[in-house]
């Protein structure tokens, strides 16, 4: 956390994150859960020259609490997650598309993440081919002997940290009804690890922003 820390004063911080949960929680309230978003702009960085880059980092706390996950179970799995309250199809539910990319490529769309049961890999290459890949939803190998529980809070708390062809950088942070301090954890984070991976660090970042999906921006540096 530090690095952010030295670069964005920790109250003013907290001060901002409070005033977007204040006003999405009560001043204007949604009929929906209110994500909080951060938003990056870069300087000095050019995406036709500059390493461009796409990881995965898992943040200390819930990012996407509405994340859409689904399950492609073998028989074992299928159990755990009827009981964690989890969406799940067998591969069956592959097979009934007979390789139809049209097919595969709108159930893939219909989520935001895919596990799959390693036992089952192979059988849905079979199945579907590169579709899953195609439509950016690679399912996520589940060992059997992973707690799935555990392995659906780190895909909740997971985001790519990715610069491809934009100076605008943005990604789901926590929700509106989190505390202030992980949201800030959150933020710190991401901060941190983008700067990593930044030719010059802090130099290349030129802006930050907070803000809920309804609500104003804040700037925090």
């Amino acid at each position: 956390m530090g690095f952010a820390m030295q670069r964005i004063n920790p109250d003013a911080l907290n001060k901002h994150i409070t005033e977007v949960i204040e006003r999405a929680t009560n001043e204007k309230p949604r009929k929906f859960l209110e994500t909080v978003e951060l938003q990056v702009g870069l300087k000095g960085y050019d995406p036709k020259k500059d390493p461009r880059f796409n990881l995965p980092l898992v943040l200390p706390h819930i990012a996407k609490q509405n994340l859409k996950l689904c399950i492609i179970a073998d028989a074992r799995d299928a159990d755990r997650a009827k009981k964690l309250g989890l969406n799940f199809v067998e591969i069956e539910h592959l097979q009934q598309f007979n390789k139809d990319a049209k097919q595969i490529k709108k159930f893939a769309k219909s989520y935001d993440v895919f596990l799959a049961s390693k036992s089952l890999i192979r059988q849905i290459t079979v199945h579907a081919g590169p579709g899953f890949t195609k439509a950016g939803r690679t399912p996520l190998p589940l060992a059997p002997d992973e707690d799935l529980e555990m392995k659906v809070l780190e895909c909740k708390s997971t985001i790519k940290v990715q610069f491809k062809k934009a100076v605008g950088l943005n990604w789901p942070i926590g929700n509106v009804k989190m505390p202030a301090s992980e949201i800030a954890q959150n933020i710190t984070t991401t901060l941190n690890f983008l700067a990593t991976q930044l030719k010059k660090g802090w130099q290349n970042i030129k802006t930050v922003y907070i803000k809920s999906t309804m609500g104003p921006s804040h700037r925090i540096f």
